[in-house]
């Protein structure tokens, strides 16, 4: 249980910090992949005192509100979260632009990725826009999503 609830407290803290790092578009997918890699291994290394960017409190209320905008968004559809989506769903609610599919290529080329962790990480970049209150995914969704694909050395 220990190690669940450290692994959500270092993905959140991983979550923070990608606002500070520079956009994909200026630095190239492959660069800001070998940036998450380091703030991974940082994290991985002890420097708890990230943790205290954000109250439990404030991280309570983005999740309250991200459900909120879920159970909004699939009402009527028979899925609760986006998790739980479908292909169907996935399309109606997960469009990419062109800026995202491009960067969703490249990190399945530079993270060998395979065709099955397709719909999973767009599930998740659906999850992280909501809590980062975008109606729209957007590169670094994508990017911090694929970044949590090898996290713990498991698929997500």
């Amino acid at each position: 249980m220990f190690r669940n609830m450290l692994k959500t407290t270092l993905c959140l803290a991983l979550a923070l910090l990608l606002a500070a790092l520079p956009a994909a578009a200026e630095t190239g997918v492959e660069e800001r992949l070998s940036d998450l890699e380091t703030l991974r291994a940082g994290l991985e290394e002890g420097h708890y005192d990230l943790f205290a960017l954000v109250t439990p409190e404030e991280w309570k209320a983005r999740v309250e509100a991200a459900r909120a905008v879920q159970r909004e968004r699939f009402s009527g559809e028979g899925v609760r979260t986006n998790a739980n989506m479908g292909e169907r769903q996935i399309k109606k609610y997960c469009r990419l632009s062109a800026e995202c599919e491009d960067v969703l290529r490249r990190a399945f080329e530079s993270l060998h990725l395979s065709a099955r962790a397709r719909s999973r990480i767009i599930k998740v970049a659906r999850t992280i826009a909501d809590l980062d209150f975008s109606s729209e995914i957007q590169p670094r969704h994508i990017l911090e999503a694929a970044s949590y694909r090898s996290f713990d050395g498991e698929n997500i």
